[in-house]
This record gives C-alpha cells, structure tokens and sequence, in this order.
C-alpha cells in the first residue's frame, strides 16, 4: 500500500513538472521560476539562504541567477559588513515575471484540482502535512 502511494505521488509530481515545462515555454525554464517565486515572497535574500529553503547547492542558485541577471529580471548586491555575501533581489521586469507566472501556477492547479471537493482538498493537505 505505501509503495502504491509512494509510486502516486511520484507519477504526480513528474508529470506535473512536465507541465510546468509546457506551460512556462516562451517564459523562462522551471527552476529561474522557484528562484523568482522565492525573491517574489522573501525580498532580497542571500545566495545561501535562497539555496537552503530551495533544498540545493550554492552553485546552483549562481548559476541560475547568472541567467536571470542577463535577462534583467535580478539585481545582485553585496552586504556592507561582509563582501563574501551575495544577495540577490527582484527588479522590476522580475516581480511582474514571477506575478505572471504564479498566476500561470495557480490556474494550472485549479483546474486539476477542480472536481475535488473542499473536503477532500482539506483531507489531502492534512494527511501530506502529517507526513511532511
């Protein structure tokens, strides 16, 4: 039985990260749009927070900040105390991005998760929040 949940919520989670793909083609790739998202509800936030809340490397969050640096959609800065910490903050084009773009997320989740019933909603947060 857990292995069949297990198998569920896997099946769901990539097939819901392969729409996400779609959805977000002509805008820019799934992972810029976590670190968007994130600079959206955070505000400027150091390389390392950022890469702790989203559960990867240090790394990883420069090098997709580099691409979002080029498109004009980040800013980063420094700290005045310490010049080893990189912060990075939304510009303008970025906020109205990852507004566009959680309303693309939202819309999607709706309508899959439209026939559900707020009772049912209620019970599947509840028993993934036990669980998480």
């Amino acid at each position: 039985m857990i292995y069949d949940l297990i198998a569920t919520v896997r099946g769901t989670v990539k097939k819901s990260k392969a729409d996400f793909h779609g959805l977000f083609d002509g805008y820019i790739p799934f992972n810029e749009f976590l670190v968007l998202r994130k600079l959206a509800e955070k505000g400027e936030s150091k390389v390392s927070q950022l890469a702790g809340e989203l559960g990867v490397s240090s790394s990883h969050i420069t090098a997709v900040s580099e691409k979002l640096l080029s498109k004009g959609l980040i800013v980063r800065g420094g700290s005045e105390h310490d010049r080893r910490i990189v912060c990075l903050s939304l510009t303008n084009e970025g906020r109205k991005m990852a507004a566009e773009l959680e309303q693309v997320s939202k819309d999607y989740f709706e309508e899959k998760l439209r026939d559900l019933s707020d009772e049912e909603l209620a019970l599947t947060s509840s028993l993934l929040g036990r669980v998480h």
